[in-house]
């Protein structure tokens, strides 16, 4: 979150610090009027939904202009990824490209690959043509804050 917020004009809260404790994660962060889109989100008008749809695709584009700070694939700032997408059983999972990335995948999801990624992809991927862009690893409705139908702020 420091890194977004010194880099972008993204709406996020100042992180005063974090620490995990019995393997949760937490982070210190200044209050942040408002609540959460998941709540909100049964209060809004159509109108407010869209123009906070909007915003959030202006978030997502600035995020994903930024320069990645590494070449491999995984939580920030260099890590491995931190998630339950990424895990099996053995702690996080770090993919040092794309092709391994794309291949830890197929390999998951075993003969269902084919129904998630078209024929197309698995079979004529070339990774060199793929760009690969720094983004939120955990963006859903809990983690976007709004107030007044305007992201007020984007959390985690």
């Amino acid at each position: 979150m420091q890194y977004i917020k010194q880099t972008t004009a993204i709406p996020v809260p100042t992180v005063h610090m974090s620490f995990s404790r019995d393997d949760v994660g937490y982070i210190v962060m200044d209050r942040v009027e408002g609540e959460t889109l998941a709540t909100a989100s049964f209060e809004l008008t159509d109108e407010e939904l869209t123009a906070i749809a909007t915003e959030l695709k202006g978030c997502v584009g600035q995020i994903a202009r930024l320069q990645p700070p590494t070449a491999a694939l995984g939580s920030w700032p260099s890590g491995p990824y931190f998630n339950n997408y990424f895990h099996e059983g053995k702690g996080a999972v770090a993919l040092p490209s794309f092709k391994e990335f794309h291949a830890y995948w197929v390999k998951r999801l075993g003969p269902r690959s084919r129904e998630v990624f078209p024929t197309s992809i698995l079979d004529n991927i070339r990774t060199e043509d793929v760009d690969v862009s720094f983004m939120h690893g955990d963006l859903n409705l809990p983690n976007i804050m709004v107030k007044d139908g305007k992201i007020v702020s984007i959390l985690d």
